[in-house]
């Protein structure tokens, strides 16, 4: 937030502040000549106000009053009179002053009289440099997809941007982001972005891409698994796994499944399966889809199941020889009442369940008559 230079006018001139530095002379009697708008990095220590005396005939005195919200940012008034000699007047910044534009008023008063003549002046604090998001600290990239995107954000002054690969600047790359669409094996590596602006320089952290090394693979007809060993054997200390169904979109939904390293659906396996892994420190690695083509039936799977009331249960349709769309989704209880009903829109329909603990019924019927049910148990 800034505060305006108000315009002022005096007997022999007019002055304005403006955004640009300049010096004037005002009040041709006491010959001072005067920056009236200072550009400063939050960090450092002092500003220097010029001002100079250009007469050796007259001794001048100043003193520095702030405004109201100058002070309130930390600023301090000099209230005691001081000779002004040299060319320049010394103002402290205050320890982690917030960027913004300040008001000052230089009094000055000469060995003749007790009147001061007022000068204002504004100080601008710039925004230090500063990375408030880094890239992503690794990319893994699927044959399928050979795309790269990294990208920061930042705030500061003036920024300019470089992408460094392997220490190296990357010619062209001065965007918040990098991304490449053809990325190659040579294009694997560590990557960094070095932020400037007129308030400091500042190298982001390290971004590693990599080539995914989760891969599925197919066991049987109806069953896709993942190795606990990596490339050359090494066991990869796997402690779980998350089976998803992956759409052309790039979205996933989870399916259910017991948390093992290989995954079947007595529904057919039709479509794009994905797998994330949770590693012994914790850390996850999502695997690339892989894409399963057994002979298509129709696919209805409902999760979580278990579910709770109150909370999202997602029914997945894929549904041979029929569309999807205008297929009627109808909840029974246990006593064949009717609960919910919604028509699908898509291959992914919603429902949130207001019902006490118990199993109920969902009955899907397609649009050409044919009837799939399954059961869910709610908690």
């Amino acid at each position: 937030m800034y505060e305006v230079v108000p315009e002022y006018s005096y007997a022999n001139k007019t002055c304005t502040g403006v955004a640009d530095t300049f010096s004037i002379t005002i009040m041709p009697n006491n010959s001072v000549s005067l920056t009236s708008y200072i550009q400063a990095c939050g960090y450092e220590n002092e500003v220097m106000l010029f001002c100079e005396n250009n007469s050796s005939d007259i001794t001048l005195y100043y003193k520095v009053i702030f405004s109201d919200k100058a002070l309130e940012a930390g600023f301090s008034n000099m209230n005691n009179l001081a000779l002004l000699s040299g060319d320049s007047i010394s103002i402290a910044i205050p320890s982690g002053m917030e960027s913004g534009g300040y008001i000052g008023h230089l009094y000055i008063k000469n060995n003749y009289s007790e009147q001061y003549d007022i000068y204002d002046f504004a100080i601008d604090i710039m925004q230090s440099t500063r990375i408030i998001q880094q890239p992503d600290s690794k990319v893994v990239i699927c044959d399928s997809d050979s795309f790269i995107y990294l990208e920061v954000e930042a705030e500061g002054s003036n920024l300019n941007y470089q992408w460094y690969k392997d220490g190296l600047p990357i010619a062209g790359a001065t965007q918040t982001f990098y991304e490449k669409t053809d990325a190659a094996s040579s294009d694997f590596g560590s990557y960094t972005v070095e932020v400037i602006g007129d308030c400091g320089a500042i190298m982001s952290s390290a971004s590693s891409v990599e080539s995914n090394n989760i891969f599925i693979m197919q066991k049987w007809d109806d069953v896709i698994f993942v190795s606990n060993r990596d490339s050359v054997g090494n066991i990869r200390g796997i402690e779980s796994y998350q089976w998803y169904r992956a759409y052309p979109d790039g979205s996933i939904m989870p399916v259910q499944d017991k948390g093992q390293s290989q995954y079947y659906s007595e529904n057919g396996m039709q479509g794009a399966f994905a797998v994330e892994v949770t590693f012994a420190d914790g850390s996850k690695q999502m695997s690339c889809p892989y894409t399963m083509n057994q002979t298509k039936i129709a696919v209805v799977e409902i999760y979580p199941n278990p579910g709770k009331s109150n909370e999202k249960l997602s029914v997945f349709l894929d549904l041979a020889g029929s569309e999807v769309n205008g297929s009627e989704i109808e909840v029974f209880d246990e006593l064949g009442k009717l609960i919910d009903k919604k028509t699908a829109a898509g291959n992914i329909t919603e429902f949130y369940l207001n019902v006490p603990p118990a199993t109920y019924l969902f009955k899907i019927i397609e649009p050409n008559g044919n009837v799939i049910t399954r059961k869910v148990a709610i908690n």
